[in-house]
């Protein structure tokens, strides 16, 4: 079981990134700043359209270092081109790499959906309040119960290739 202090950030991610990480071909999420406090969990938010959790991550590791050095060692679990990525660090020298380890979906009916739809979407990132990182951390543990495991970012195609490779949450 996870301790009840660990850190939890709600992520905001572009649809098709953060769908990316959920059927497993995005395995690292690329910052450009680094967290302040050593964070253990992310509840991924698809931003609009899908405007909604979708996703919690385990976070295994946060590496820092040079651009360069970063794309050839992240690029083939990275989920985005050599473009993308110059683009998004653009003005940077140096860049953050949040690498993930198991990841689950949230079901439309989660709790956690319910929990932050009153919360304000953060433009890039928030630490979660202890309540609500506890409730995460204790959805993730028990790979969240769910009746609906169709995730609102995929296709009916995707759903089924997600329901196939991510621990689904029975």
């Amino acid at each position: 079981m996870a301790k009840s202090s660990s850190c939890v950030v709600l992520l905001s991610v572009k649809p098709r990134y953060a769908q990316a990480i959920l059927n497993g071909d995005k395995r690292c999420e690329f910052r450009r700043t680094r967290f302040s406090q050593q964070v253990d969990y992310i509840l991924l938010y698809a931003t609009r359209p899908v405007g909604m959790v979708v996703g919690i991550a385990r976070v295994t590791e946060v590496t820092s270092g040079p651009l360069g050095d970063l794309w050839k060692r992240f690029s083939g679990i990275g989920g985005i081109t050599k473009h993308e990525y110059t683009k998004y660090f653009d003005g940077k020298h140096e860049g953050f790499v949040l690498s993930l380890g198991e990841v689950v979906l949230v079901s439309v009916n989660s709790s956690l959906v319910t929990l932050c739809r009153d919360k304000r979407p953060p433009q890039c990132f928030r630490y979660l309040d202890e309540i609500t990182a506890n409730t995460v951390i204790s959805e993730f543990a028990a790979h969240i119960h769910a009746t609906d495991h169709r995730c609102p970012v995929l296709d009916d195609d995707e759903n089924r290739r997600a329901s196939q490779t991510i621990f689904l949450l029975r």
